[in-house]
């Protein structure tokens, strides 16, 4: 039957054919389009945003705890300083990711992780600040300490002090008593002699 028409309506009919195949083509590339629009959304709107605060967070969080630990071992100050701005940062970042998590619908687990890190950083905010006290009454032991050591090295040096004078002293009595008993007995041997020789 396709034989039977005329070159101009076959070439009509291809024509229409090849038409019908465009559009039937743009109709899913317009399909697929809005899918990868509302793809591209979810992404641009929560999956890098969760990325990014993801990464801000574990920053803060590495930088507090190395903070933290500089000032366990050396007990400066300035580290504990540094220890709680990087906090405010952790909270900061910790709020932002609970805000993601109630804008986000694809994000489900989200508000899990979120309340599990902030029952993490409270706990570790307690701990930070247990540690400051503890070092703070370690630095008043300390100093209780240095002032005992010194009032203690005092009277030992007064102590040894007087027992050198009163060594000095009894060492001369003694050399007085010594000198008085070898006098006595000198006299006593020649009364003898003299006594044997009379």
């Amino acid at each position: 039957m396709f034989k039977n028409f005329k070159l101009g309506v076959k070439i009509s009919l291809g024509f229409a054919a090849l038409i019908s195949i465009a559009v039937i083509l743009g109709g899913l590339a317009i399909f697929n389009m809005s899918r990868v629009e509302t793809e591209s959304t979810k992404l641009a709107n929560e999956y890098v945003p969760e990325v990014k605060v993801a990464v801000d967070l574990r920053g803060a969080s590495n930088r507090t705890m190395y903070e933290m630990r500089g000032y366990g071992l050396s007990e400066e100050e300035h580290y504990y300083t540094q220890a709680k701005e990087e906090m405010a940062a952790v909270k900061k970042h910790l709020g932002e990711a609970a805000e993601l998590a109630q804008t986000a619908k694809s994000l489900k687990d989200l508000q899990g992780h979120v309340d599990t890190a902030k029952a993490a950083v409270d706990n570790y905010a307690v701990l930070m600040e247990q540690t400051e006290k503890a070092i703070q009454s370690m630095n008043k032991e300390r100093a209780s300490l240095d002032q005992n050591a010194a009032a203690y090295m005092k009277n030992c040096t007064d102590f040894l002090n007087d027992q050198n004078r009163a060594f000095k002293t009894d060492l001369e009595d003694r050399q007085t008593k010594v000198k008085l008993a070898t006098e006595i007995q000198n006299l006593g041997t020649t009364a003898r002699v003299r006594n044997f020789r009379a």
